[in-house]
């Protein structure tokens, strides 16, 4: 047979991948009956079209692209040079990879179907994380299954092939239900063996660069999904386990702050439900601050609303326990369309911490500087202070200065890190 050339072939609008036309199912036949087996694995992301709907199709496209882009950067790794990648149909939704050679099934063998196929969801999922993220504010919904079929010359091999692919297909239907209940039982573990990290990132005076305080972050196990904070608590709230881990994460960025400067500032992020836990502020956070010589105005408790305040009146009291003990309280994420003007008003926080959508670029964005003016004005109504949150070049730390921001807080001047990093200031 002649090779096939696949710049010939009609090709997907969207990733360039060949289509599942004749030719190439001819191809994939002559695979199949030179191999005598065949391994397909369909893959698709089962809450993309939000994307679309909410933002029109060019940043759905997008985000096929970045798909395939995943996949082809795992050739060598996980994928064969001469495996397959293709798409079903032109804009449509599902990847389909044809396994150039016979993989082993059953067993436990590191070329595995069954293994190939976990170790893709894992490494695609991590790639595509953020790309998707950021338009659906969800995890991405990988599904992902497989099928291996065995030539039989009394049936059509065509059929077969198609067969395989639809028993694919409803194989990676359950395959979320099943990698949901996988990462509930891994993010379990995490909890219970308290493997979490805490790393520390400065926030500075804005004007003179002078550390301020730092941000308490958490971090899963290295080398997993779960070391991405995103996922991490994407995972935790999906598995009704955020407060669980929360007070994991709390417990370790408290315990790992014994060399804080008690001149210096500790910002914890914590639930609202933390906020309500009587036991964390009665008892643990007093023996904290004595055991290392600490006040509670050491401590900077950031709410995020967007993680639900359900009750504000038993909120407020709460928050009025803390206050009056001499904690402070931050509002976080500020300027995404949670933390509104009505929250800010109601909460009275000590610092309104201005999100990285609305820092980002604001050197060259005249709305985003009238809305940040806005807000410091806003919070020297009620005697707070700023804090520009993700500052990444020197434009836009400038921007800050002179909008009047009292703190700032970004990779420009240090990454997180432990225990706790200096920084680089540019003033």
């Amino acid at each position: 047979m002649k090779p096939l050339n696949f710049d010939e072939l009609p090709k997907d609008n969207i990733t360039g991948l060949p289509i599942l036309t004749d030719p190439v199912m001819d191809h994939v036949v002559s695979i199949f009956k030179k191999q005598r087996s065949l391994g397909i694995i369909y893959l698709d992301v089962h809450n993309l079209t939000k994307i679309e709907s909410d933002y029109g199709y060019q940043v759905y496209d997008q985000v096929q692209s970045d798909l395939k882009n995943a996949l082809e950067k795992l050739r060598g790794k996980y994928l064969r040079k001469q495996d397959l990648v293709l798409k079903l149909h032109n804009y449509d939704d599902s990847f389909l990879i044809i396994l150039s050679k016979k993989r082993n099934i059953g067993g436990a063998r590191r070329n595995d179907l069954e293994t190939i196929t976990r170790r893709l969801h894992s490494q695609v999922s991590s790639t595509i994380f953020f790309a998707i993220y950021k338009w659906i504010k969800q995890k991405p919904k990988l599904r992902i299954g497989y099928s291996f079929i065995v030539n039989n010359g009394l049936l059509n091999p065509q059929r077969m092939i198609y067969r395989a692919i639809d028993e694919a297909r409803l194989m990676s239907s359950f395959h979320i239900y099943n990698t949901e209940i996988r990462y509930k039982e891994t993010l379990q573990q995490i909890i219970l063996d308290e493997d979490i990290q805490s790393v520390y990132q400065p926030i500075i005076h804005t004007k003179t660069g002078e550390i301020f305080s730092y941000e308490a972050l958490s971090r899963g196990p290295k080398d997993s999904e779960f070391f991405n904070p995103l996922f991490l608590f994407e995972i935790a709230k999906e598995s009704d386990l955020l407060f669980e881990l929360d007070n994991v994460c709390r417990k370790k960025a408290v315990d790992n702050a014994v060399k804080l400067d008690p001149n210096l500032k500790l910002f914890i992020n914590a639930l609202p439900s933390t906020i309500h836990e009587t036991y964390f502020r009665e008892e643990y956070l007093k023996e904290f601050l004595t055991k290392y010589n600490l006040q509670p105005h050491n401590l900077v408790f950031e709410i995020t609303e967007s993680l639900a305040i359900q009750n504000y009146e038993m909120f407020m009291e709460d928050i009025r326990k803390y206050t009056d003990e001499g904690y402070e309280i931050a509002l976080d994420d500020t300027g995404t369309g949670y933390s509104s003007f009505e929250t800010i008003l109601k909460i009275k926080p000590h610092y309104i911490k201005i999100d990285i959508s609305m820092v980002r670029n604001v050197d060259t964005d005249p709305l985003k500087q009238t809305m940040i003016e806005a807000l410091v004005n806003i919070a020297e109504s009620i005697g707070a202070r700023t804090i520009a949150e993700g500052i990444e070049t020197v434009t836009e730390y400038e921007e800050i200065i002179k909008l009047g921001v009292d703190f700032s807080q970004g990779y420009l001047f240090a990454k997180p890190s432990s225990p706790f990093p200096d920084v680089d200031v540019f003033v």
